[in-house]
């Protein structure tokens, strides 16, 4: 049978895993279990051996949709000083002059290379990486300085060491620290045809989204002087139709010296390289449709007037009227970029520009507009023109269930509905209906009628002083306008990141020493979170946290040791205002991991 430790006033526990599998939290007896996750009719049912538990979707906290046990790689320069990961490697690529190398210590990385030519078919190049699995994530490098003999350095993609190999590089290069992005043939990616500024001391973030190949999802590229504020670079094309894009990709750093038959190296140092899983509220909005409710569905439109519409999303047609979307999306945007724009309908041109206009029409291959200045014009959806058209202001809808599915849609949701050969009906919030396969759901989460994440709080890390404020605000600056704030972007100058996990969990990853105030907005009575190591920390950490109320000391969590699935941990908050996280850990370069972290409503 499944075993599981219940949970009482402020206690403390974990289950037993039976199975290697999904998990199911329970809100109403405070448990967790262990088992295969499945939907049956408007309960969840977890498996294990033989025997079975089933909730009901209302006591339902979080239900993970997964096979494999939690495995969360993590890695920064600054907390692993003393090694690279194993997996990483470096070589010369194609013919040098020189002999390249790498040498690694007390957290810098510094990179020797020859090599003159990053841009034609065939590579000459020094690099150093590990390999990039398809379920995507987030590289940020700091490069400290260059001598005078570096063309360029910066981050590159490759599918091999070969020095045919697709590949594509996002550098400084010369004296005023400008590049090109290329994409190299046969890589599925185009070539940014303008140029963007990479000074040198600065930063430099590649992020790839989970669960596609680098054809199927965008690239975001930005740069950073300070390593706080990042300029968006606008257009990457990513040929999302050529399928000959590299998918066991290689990630790393490039370096290319003087090269034409000069028998000296370039030297760079790199002095912080992270590497974390996508950002848990990525700042970029993907190809599909946002609702006005908050529901996002990843897809495409088959067709849209001013009246009613058709979404295609995994061939699957959904239908909708034109007064429930809030933005019809072609290529990526940031959330700063509809924000700014809701107080009236038009384009958000490829150059940011927003274009005041009517909508006509749109439909998988283009978009008519009335613009107020040009009059009645169309736009190709697929040329990267354009990249979205906002309709409506969000209105977000509380809901009582939020449904993550593996394409990266999330669907708030006031129920569920079981249908024949494995299909389910989302009953979205605003009276859409959205049918899915049963193997498509990642996550079920209960909704924010019942719970408030905290990653999505302005919270903040008093044992700070020195440093900025996390720049990891609320989702939302308030229900009412939601948009307008920020969003969370791991910051390795801050001693907190916000991921995303594999199957959709938000995870703060903070450093021992670290302690996160959280305000309360509402009355709640628990707080609830899973707890874990990530996968790289030695074998020997362990941690605990203690949880203060108003300042109160109210509970210490028991040992957490590194290796361990994540913990179940559960505090009565009754009449709390204030909630605030204690870390510590050892050894001390190592990240303790808060998982789904959430105060449960009274």
């Amino acid at each position: 049978m499944i075993r599981h430790t219940i949970l009482c006033g402020i206690c403390i526990g974990f289950s037993t895993v039976l199975l290697r599998g999904g998990s199911l939290i329970s809100l109403t007896d405070s448990f967790e279990t262990s088992g295969k996750i499945s939907v049956k009719g408007d309960l969840i049912q977890a498996e294990g051996g033989s025997s079975s538990q089933r909730t009901k979707f209302d006591e339902v906290l979080q239900a993970n949709f997964d096979d494999a046990d939690f495995h969360l790689d993590y890695f920064s320069s600054r907390e692993n000083p003393a090694r690279l990961p194993s997996n990483w490697q470096g070589q010369d690529i194609g013919h040098a002059e020189a002999p390249g190398s790498f040498t690694y210590a007390d957290g810098t990385l510094t990179i020797n290379g020859n090599g003159a030519d990053i841009a034609g078919a065939s590579d000459n190049c020094y690099f150093i990486g590990q390999p990039w699995a398809e379920d995507g994530g987030q590289w940020t490098a700091h490069i400290k300085e260059r001598s005078d003999e570096v063309n360029c350095i910066g981050l590159m993609l490759r599918g091999s060491f070969d020095p045919d190999s697709p590949a594509c590089s996002f550098s400084a290069e010369g004296d005023h620290g400008f590049r090109d992005i290329r994409g190299k043939p046969g890589s599925g990616l185009g070539s940014y045809d303008g140029r963007f500024v990479m000074s040198v001391p600065g930063w430099i973030r590649l992020t790839r989204f989970g669960g596609y190949p680098i054809a199927g999802y965008p690239l975001l590229i930005e740069t950073s002087n300070d390593g706080k504020t990042w300029d968006f670079i606008e257009k990457i094309q990513t040929l999302q139709d050529n399928k000959k894009i590299f998918l066991n990709t290689l990630a790393g750093l490039v370096v290319t010296g003087p090269g034409k038959s000069k028998k000296v190296t370039g030297k760079a140092v790199v002095d912080q390289i992270l590497f974390t899983p996508p950002p848990a509220q990525p700042e970029v909005v993907l190809p599909g449709v946002l609702l006005r409710s908050g529901t996002f569905l990843a897809g495409r439109f088959n067709g849209l007037d001013a009246s009613k519409g058709e979404f295609n999303r995994k061939d699957k047609p959904v239908s909708m009227t034109a007064d429930q979307v809030c933005a019809a999306i072609w290529v990526p945007v940031t959330r700063r970029q509809i924000a700014a724009v809701m107080s009236q309908p038009g384009l958000i041109m490829k150059n940011e520009d927003f274009m005041v206009s009517d909508l006509v029409s749109l439909d998988g291959g283009g978009v008519r507009v009335n613009s107020l200045v040009l009059g009645p014009i169309e736009y190709n959806t697929g040329d990267s023109i354009i990249r979205a058209f906002v309709l409506h202001p969000l209105q977000l809808t509380s809901s009582d269930y939020e449904i993550r599915l593996k394409d990266g849609s999330i669907i708030r949701a006031k129920g569920l509905e079981e249908g024949k050969d494995k299909i389910i009906t989302i009953k979205e919030v605003s009276g859409i209906d959205v049918n899915i396969a049963a193997d498509e759901i990642a996550q079920f989460r209960a909704g924010p009628a019942k719970v408030q994440n905290l990653i999505d709080l302005p919270w903040t890390v008093p044992t700070q002083p020195a440093a900025p404020k996390p720049a990891i605000p609320a989702k939302a600056a308030s229900a009412a306008n939601p948009a307008t704030a920020a969003n969370p972007i791991p910051d390795p100058s801050q001693p907190v990141q916000c991921w995303e996990g594999d199957n959709q969990e938000q995870i703060m990853a903070a450093a021992p020493g670290t302690i996160l105030n959280f305000p309360l907005p509402g009355k709640f009575r628990a707080l609830a979170m899973r707890v874990a190591f990530s996968s790289n920390a030695p074998p020997n950490a362990q941690a605990s946290i203690r949880v203060l109320a108003d300042g109160r000391d109210i509970n210490r969590t028991s040992s957490i040791k590194a290796g361990d699935q994540p913990q179940f941990v559960e505090v009565s908050i009754t009449g709390s205002r204030t909630i605030s996280l204690v870390l510590s850990s050892f050894p001390p370069d190592t990240r303790l991991l808060l998982i789904d972290p959430v105060a449960i409503r009274e």
